[in-house]
């Protein structure tokens, strides 16, 4: 077997399909050799498959076109390999608010999906469950590296455990998976950090945060005048720690939030992370090497865990 299909089977194995459910994959054709396996894995398990190839949407959160959107409502599961993450649009979050199971994958390439999808989840839930109990404990989590030195209040927002567990009622999850964290309450967030940015401007930049919003962006002019211009997108979004052995650094943002040692911070959108603030974007940014706190317990030093 070809080790995409594997890939595959793994990912739709992750919902434990029943006979009577039905499955939706939305891709479209930078992401379709992905679409197109988890379909074939799809009519295996599901009582109806059915693939949906649609136009990229030009942007991370914008989005899919209506009748895409009144599809996925008919569907229990549903897959989204495509260029442009559909993960924080208020399509995805419809699905969940009426209880069926989505599966984004923003980005994906056929490697990355056979690098991460055929990653041990039972030892990433082990992790994950760990930080889970010291991120639900504490009343904020600080964070230093080279460029980093910021504090994140994060009590009464319980965290989010993202490891792919797709069997669960309503759940939204990015595959491949493996993180641990959640929305920080807003207007608290202070310090700075630095950080590759692949999202946009493809520079190292550093971000000055005061009362949970970017205040300022340094190395990046472009980066810079787009926050600035979009509305929302200077709130911090999420605080999230890497988790999947599997993942490897390869300037592709899926998975690079993804690897484990590495955290990132987000702007822009946090509603589909427990927050409430709703934006046209939602962009991660990794640290490496992070050393990090919850209280004044330390749980990572420069990049290994210590939990």
């Amino acid at each position: 077997m070809k080790k995409i299909n594997k890939a595959a089977e793994n990912a739709v194995s992750l919902a434990k399909v029943k006979p009577e459910e039905k499955i939706l994959i939305v891709t479209d054709p930078p992401t379709y050799e992905v679409g197109e396996a988890l379909f074939k894995a799809a009519k295996k398990k599901a009582g109806q498959a059915l693939l949906v190839l649609t136009e990229p949407t030009g942007q991370d959160s914008s989005e899919p076109p209506e009748e895409v959107s009144e599809l996925m409502l008919e569907h229990d599961i549903i897959f989204a390999p495509t260029k442009y993450s559909l993960t924080h649009t208020n399509a995805v979050r419809s699905v969940s608010k009426k209880g069926g199971r989505v599966g984004t994958l923003p980005g994906i390439t056929r490697e990355l999906f056979k690098r991460g999808l055929t990653a041990d989840y039972q030892k990433i839930q082990e992790i994950n469950n760990k930080l889970k109990k010291e991120y639900d404990k504490a009343d904020w989590t600080k964070v230093k590296a080279n460029g980093t030195d910021i504090r994140i209040p994060i009590h009464g927002r319980e965290a989010l455990t993202m490891d792919a567990e797709l069997d669960k009622k309503g759940v939204i999850t990015n595959l491949p998976d493996g993180e641990c964290g959640l929305s920080p309450p807003e207007g608290k967030t202070s310090g700075f950090f630095t950080a590759k940015d692949t999202n946009y401007s493809g520079k190292t930049v550093k971000f000055v945060v005061d009362k949970g919003k970017v205040q300022d962006v340094e190395g990046s002019k472009k980066l810079k005048e787009k926050l600035w211009s979009t509305e929302n997108a200077r709130n911090i979004a999420e605080f999230s720690i890497g988790t999947n052995p599997n993942a490897r650094l390869s300037g592709n943002i899926l998975e690079d939030e993804k690897v484990l040692g590495t955290c990132h911070i987000a702007v822009g959108d946090s509603q589909s992370m427990g927050g409430e603030i709703e934006a046209p974007i939602h962009w991660d940014f990794v640290i490496l090497e992070p050393s990090i706190w919850f209280d004044e317990k330390k749980v990572m030093e420069k990049g290994k865990l210590l939990v």
